[in-house]
């Protein structure tokens, strides 16, 4: 039992539950170094690499000029769109036909704490599945920030501008992945110690047990 992942259940997977929460450790960090960082610039946006809702409870980062972008996301789920007959739409049928720099439309995510749209960065003719290229962009609901098409057309212009310098053949997300994010993602993992050492650190210490 841990405040993170509840009670431990014998049919868990250890290796599941501690990915799961080193992911909400890190998640909290990351917001608590947004917290401090947001009140040092007047204005601009942030982007959080991944969403900005977590945990059972969902909501997340409740700040302003805030907006996460995930590379990856869940291709199961069904939307309900304006304008047509009342049957749910899936993920694939939503944005494998949306041509290149378009969006979606917005839609209701975590009780109504947050809105994400999806974002086409590049036509799906050129790449391997019709779902590549594609990023998720999701904003915290605030009274003081509305959502409005006008602000999300002018989030999704700047986030356009951002993809044409790729990474191509140095990660498998180079079709949806934005520049600076990769950039920062690329200078933090200069900093982690290498798979090698961690492996190497795991057997001597099995060794000595």
């Amino acid at each position: 039992m841990d405040a993170y992942s509840g009670d431990f259940g014998q049919a868990q997977d250890l290796r599941e539950r501690g990915r799961s929460k080193t992911r909400h450790l890190m998640s909290t960090m990351e917001f608590e170094i947004a917290g401090q960082f947001m009140p040092t610039i007047a204005e601009g946006w942030m982007i959080k690499d991944g969403l900005v809702s977590f945990g059972k409870f969902g909501g997340g980062m409740q700040s302003e000029r805030v907006i996460g972008v995930a590379k990856n996301f869940n291709s199961i789920q069904k939307f309900y769109v304006q304008g047509k007959a009342r049957e749910k739409e899936s993920v694939a049928s939503l944005i494998g036909n949306l041509p290149p720099h378009h969006r979606t439309p917005a839609f209701e995510g975590f009780g109504s704490k947050t809105a994400f749209w999806y974002l086409r960065l590049r036509s799906s003719e050129q790449l391997q599945y019709p779902l590549f290229g594609v990023i998720k962009v999701e904003i915290p609901v605030l009274t003081e920030q509305p959502i409005t098409t006008e602000l999300l057309d002018e989030i999704s212009g700047a986030l356009l501008a951002e993809q044409f310098v790729t990474p191509y053949g140095s990660d498998d997300r180079w079709h949806s992945h934005l520049y600076p994010i990769y950039q920062a993602e690329h200078a933090s993992k200069q900093q982690f110690v290498s798979t090698q050492i961690l492996q190497g650190i795991i057997k001597n210490a099995l060794r000595s047990s």
